[in-house]
């Protein structure tokens, strides 16, 4: 099932046609600023083994993607299990 995650200059877009899902939001730059800045950082902690950094950076996209709007738990709503969306805690067939 295709997704697409769409950022344009002033926009963020979440898109899934297959189940009629489509969303966009203002583009907060200065958040998303914060989480690129630290990629760099998880770069260094994949070299060095250091899973636990990856995931905070995982689960820090994940809450922002997912925004106030709840853009991915509405999303998780319309998929037929089972699916991944890295999150085992929440991925129940």
């Amino acid at each position: 099932m295709l997704t697409q995650l769409i950022i344009e200059a002033s926009h963020v877009s979440l898109v899934c046609a297959e189940v009629g899902f489509s969303h966009r939001r203002p583009l907060e730059v200065a958040e998303l600023s914060d989480i690129v800045g630290r990629y760099a950082l998880a770069r260094e902690a994949r070299v060095e083994g250091n899973e636990a950094a990856l995931l905070a950076l995982g689960r820090e996209l994940y809450r922002w993607l997912d925004g106030k709007e709840g853009w991915l738990s509405e999303l998780r709503g319309r998929l037929t299990p089972p699916f991944d969306s890295g999150d085992p805690g929440r991925d129940a067939a």
